[in-house]
């Protein structure tokens, strides 16, 4: 409806109601002027219009002519269209002649169907789609559809568009069957002609390989890799359509009419399809011994691949290099098992002269020679007691009025600087949760708990075995 109102009006009829008028056309146009015709399956010959908006008013409704103005009447609003690929009536019949510059030739002439005008599709139909495809376009009498559906004779029906001036378009059967454009291939064709020639519905004209593929000139193959491809589907390719070339001589027999299915199935391709490989891929991992390629060969069976084991989680001992251990393999190298490092042998229990175990001190934990040291991932010792390094202290920041910044809570200087005394900082008490107590008030020690009492006591019996192991060692 978008391209219907772009390109032209609507207007309101007693007899049809809504009517829509094309604006931008010639003087002198008529429907079904500026276009060709295509031999289309399943349908036969095809109107292809060249207007933007030439598609729905090609395929669907109908038209009237209101005093030399042509307006295109829709179906009915609630009923669903049915396609139909031209609502002409065709003129003339197997012996329809025109007269041009180089003599008479053989012609085909049609006129658009007017709002009551009964449609006969050429291609074979049922009686239900031959009255779906007549009430779902135009609004008609069901038994004046039943009437012509009966009467296979069309010669004795009249025709609303068929004496208007115009209405009646001819080109020669040569520009017809190659799907030249009909407005450069127009022929005019005196009243008197057409008042005498037969009405039909079909157009009795054989195609050809032009009316299939169209004006355009023919393409080039594609490449003989591409043909070599695989086909890769989910389900088994449908059987191949039969070649034009195997339908014309049954075209022949019957000229205009399309085939049927029966017809269709009687035919076999003239030359063989090109054999491709197809391959299934799906959830089932076998394939049904009926499904066959294109050229008819079965199709082998195509499981699903196997899915690569996920890989081995490692431990973090597994991840970092042991000491002594060669190092990770390159990437591009098969992944292997992971090789756990070799446990490290105790040393033996040191003992005395008499055969007794020696209390051993925590190892790693206080050397002989320093303080108490800690060891950190890497390995190196460093002393428990040594303070982390400082910092050296950042100058204050400064505004552009050379007045102190608001520094961050992470700054170890004050915000403000001490009040100054005799050019000396002025001391300020620190603060404390509670004033000192005297000395006297403070409370005495307590006896020791039993543990710092054993650990002491072990203290002295190793200070004793110590002694006693310098002695006899001298």
């Amino acid at each position: 409806y978008e391209d219907l109102d772009e390109y032209g009006t609507w207007r309101a009829d007693e007899g049809y109601g809504n009517i829509w008028v094309p604006t931008r056309v010639v003087a002198g146009w008529s429907p079904y002027h500026d276009g060709h015709w295509a031999w289309i399956d399943p349908w036969g010959w095809t109107w292809v219009d060249d207007a933007p908006w030439g598609f729905a008013v090609s395929h669907y409704g109908r038209w009237t002519n209101m005093r030399g103005t042509w307006g295109w009447v829709p179906g009915p609003v609630a009923i669903r269209p049915v396609y139909a690929p031209a609502l002409v009536a065709f003129v003339g019949g197997n012996n329809f002649q025109l007269s041009i510059s180089t003599g008479n030739v053989g012609g085909v002439a049609w006129f658009p169907l007017g709002p009551r005008d009964v449609y006969r599709p050429a291609y074979p139909v049922s009686r239900g789609y031959f009255t779906n495809i007549n009430t779902s376009n135009t609004v008609i009498n069901n038994t004046n559809i039943t009437n012509v559906y009966n009467n296979t004779n069309v010669t004795n029906i009249t025709y609303v568009n068929r004496q208007v001036p115009g209405a009646i378009v001819a080109v020669p059967a040569a520009a017809f069957v190659r799907s030249q454009p009909v407005a450069r291939s127009a022929v005019t064709v005196s009243k008197e002609v057409m008042g005498t020639a037969a009405v039909t519905g079909v157009a009795a004209v054989v195609p050809i390989q032009e009316s299939v593929r169209g004006a355009a000139p023919a393409g080039r193959k594609p490449p003989a890799q591409l043909m070599e491809r695989a086909i890769v589907a989910k389900a088994a390719p449908p059987p191949a359509p039969v070649p034009f070339a195997a339908k014309q001589p049954a075209l022949a027999a019957n000229p205009g009419k399309p085939l049927d299915v029966a017809a269709l199935a009687a035919l076999k391709p003239t030359a063989p399809v090109p054999a491709r490989p197809v391959k299934l891929v799906g959830p089932s991992p076998s394939t049904p011994s009926n499904i066959k390629s294109e050229a008819g060969a079965p199709v082998a069976p195509q499981s699903p691949p196997a899915l690569a084991p996920p890989p081995e989680r490692k431990g973090k001992s597994e991840l970092r290099e042991q000491p002594g251990q060669a190092a990770a393999p390159n990437a591009a190298a098969p992944p292997g098992p992971a090789r756990r490092p070799e446990p490290v042998p105790a040393p033996p229990p040191a003992t005395k002269s008499d055969g007794t175990p020696a209390t051993r001190a925590p190892v790693d934990r206080e050397p002989k020679d320093g303080a108490p040291q800690t060891t950190d991932r890497s390995g190196s010792r460093t002393p428990a007691s040594a303070p982390p390094p400082l910092r050296p202290a950042s100058p204050p920041a400064v505004k552009p009025d050379n007045t102190p910044a608001a520094r961050t809570p992470f700054d170890r200087e004050p915000r403000e600087a001490p009040p100054q005394q005799n050019g000396r900082p002025e001391a300020r008490p620190t603060p404390s949760a509670s004033p000192p107590r005297p000395d006297a008030e403070r409370r005495a020690p307590g006896p020791k708990p039993e543990a710092v009492k054993r650990e002491e006591q072990k203290t002295e019996e190793q200070l004793k075995h110590e002694e006693e192991d310098k002695k006899r060692k001298q």
